[in-house]
């Protein structure tokens, strides 16, 4: 974690081949102690990103002026905030489990997961971090029970796809049973007469007769 001043000559040497900027006496110095002081908590694996960002910068506004230390920092900044923009986008807002009863934890967890994330953080990385930052630990998880018993790889496969097959109101077999739990009787009582068997009329008997 952070830059060293042999960092920060790689960034000059980057932009003066990129012809973006004027060497002088003690700039390493200078940049070093700038960056470091109002970029918090700035990596070295951020500046190589900065440099092509603020290049670009450059370019774009037709090489009217020349990258100086503050422009370069705004170029860090300006990548830090795409990253979290992209990564809450992608993912949804860096909120917090169970900590909206708790302003104040929930502010810290937010700033230091966001902080995490705009440094180049992965999202787990960053939740990680800001649980930390906090001193708590994350909720635990919990999970409903398995009704398929564990089952894993094709097995599971299969029995999904069984499942599926399964007529509606029956049971599903227990994974292992060979066995269904009738849960509907197919016929009641007094509804085993043919759907085409019409009953006698007792008065065309007596007519007949």
């Amino acid at each position: 974690m952070g830059v060293t001043q042999q960092d920060v000559a790689g960034v000059l040497a980057y932009l003066l081949a990129a012809q973006a900027i004027t060497a002088t006496d003690g700039q390493v110095v200078v940049w070093h102690d700038y960056l470091t002081h109002t970029v918090p908590g700035l990596d070295a694996a951020e500046l190589r990103p900065a440099c092509r960002d603020a290049v670009r910068a450059w370019a774009t506004d037709g090489r009217a002026w020349r990258i100086d230390v503050e422009r370069f920092a705004a170029a860090v900044r300006r990548a830090r905030s795409e990253r979290v923009r992209a990564e809450e986008s992608a993912r949804g807002a860096l909120i917090p489990d169970r900590l909206g009863a708790d302003a104040k934890a929930e502010l810290a967890w937010r700033k230091a997961a966001i902080a995490a994330v705009g440094r180049g953080a992965s999202r787990a990385e960053a939740e990680a971090l800001a649980w930390r930052t906090i001193g708590r630990r994350p909720p635990a998880v919990t999970r409903g029970r398995d009704v398929l018993d564990g089952l894993t790889g094709p097995d599971r496969a299969r029995e999904v796809l069984r499942r599926l097959k399964t007529p509606p109101g029956e049971a599903a077999t227990a994974p292992g049973t060979g066995q269904n739990r009738p849960t509907l009787r197919r016929h009641r009582e007094g509804s085993e007469r043919p759907a085409n068997r019409l009953p006698r009329n007792p008065g065309s008997e007596r007519s007949a007769a």
